[in-house]
């Protein structure tokens, strides 16, 4: 069934990007110490939750017996933003973290996307 192939390329995605964030945090620590790692995997963790709630409101919107979506969905997914914002600022603010550590952490997301595009590739170039 073709939405089973999607689901699990959907779980393979999660799972990318959980490697690549707790990765990235433990590089990052290596490099740049213990505060711009918990900026890193904030980031992470926000991509992480960001592709949570847009899988969440793809299945509300093509489930057919839905009818509006759920008003907390729509209510995080027009804040999300402004929550990242808030907590980038207290991270700035009173830990001293660097803003590119959570935005590198947030765009592990585009990395995980194209680890699943390569093992797709790799995968179909077999058969």
């Amino acid at each position: 069934m073709e939405s089973d192939h999607f689901r699990r390329a959907l779980t393979r995605i999660y799972r990318w990007l959980m490697l690549l964030g707790a990765a990235g945090a433990a590089a990052v620590w290596w490099n740049f110490g213990w505060k711009s790692a918990a900026g890193f995997l904030v980031g992470a963790l926000f991509a992480l939750l960001n592709l949570r709630w847009l899988d969440q409101l793809v299945e509300t919107v093509v489930r057919e017996d839905a009818g509006k979506p759920k008003r907390r969905l729509v209510f995080w997914l027009s804040v999300r933003y402004l929550v990242f914002a808030a907590g980038a600022y207290v991270m700035m603010r009173f830990l001293g973290v660097s803003l590119l550590a959570p935005l590198a952490g947030m765009l592990m997301a585009a990395g995980a996307v194209v680890l699943e595009i390569l093992y797709e590739l790799i995968l179909y170039a077999r058969t």
